[in-house]
């Protein structure tokens, strides 16, 4: 995905001489370590524009005031590439159809991250209308794993946190996060069988599985 956002006419034609798999292997072995500004200072966009830009410094050893324009457009191929490629597995829409329909429940959406970037993925892939309530950190005022940001997520859903239980592929941000503010129980979708976090490693109010879809059966169970 990412070759096709960046291709060899875009960086041959701002006169630089260097490998196009070599800038985006820079670049995502960056975004992978630091998706984010680790000090808050730098709104989503900004930062990863910044690791194109040095991405593009390192391949092509150019001085960073050099590849600005590049960097930029960069960053904006990629996300529109990104963008266009978001969506829903068919398996995963209709379970949860299946949960909201056949088994009654009322699902949240719960994300972190800035609204207006966060808006546009969800609105890319059409997910808005297989949840009940569609929470941005950014609008809540509060992120995971912040108890607030569970606890105003159950409000929009009229859903006490102790009937409620959070799914999510992060230990500290919806795992750890959701039973220390007092939900019921957390399914965290680990594909890759990783050591739970500090402080929870004996609690038993957690199951993991290894795709969010096994996760239908344990929901059933649970509420």
């Amino acid at each position: 995905m990412l070759y096709t956002a960046v291709s060899v006419r875009d960086v041959g034609g701002h006169g630089f001489n260097c490998q196009v798999d070599s800038v985006l292997a820079s670049f995502s072995k960056r975004l992978a370590k630091e998706p984010s500004d680790p000090t808050g200072n730098l709104c989503s966009d900004k930062w990863r524009s910044n690791l194109w830009l040095a991405a593009l410094h390192e391949a092509a050893g150019r001085p960073e005031e050099q590849c600005l324009l590049l960097a930029k457009l960069c960053f904006e191929k990629w996300l529109q590439v990104r963008l266009a490629h978001l969506k829903l597995l068919p398996e995963t829409k209709e379970m949860l159809v299946r949960l909201r329909g056949d088994e009654g429940l009322r699902l949240g959406l719960l994300t972190n991250g800035e609204a207006s970037t966060q808006r546009d993925k969800i609105n890319a892939c059409a997910c808005s209308r297989f949840f009940d309530a569609v929470c941005v950190a950014a609008e809540l005022g509060a992120e995971k794993p912040l108890p607030a940001a569970y606890l105003q997520c159950c409000q929009q859903l009229d859903v006490l946190p102790e009937r409620t239980v959070m799914v999510g592929d992060s230990w500290e941000c919806d795992i750890s996060g959701s039973l220390t503010a007092g939900l019921r129980s957390a399914v965290w979708v680990n594909p890759d069988d990783q050591t739970p976090g500090p402080g929870m490693g004996g609690m038993q109010r957690w199951h993991s599985v290894h795709s969010v879809l096994e996760a239908e059966v344990l929901l059933k169970k649970m509420l």
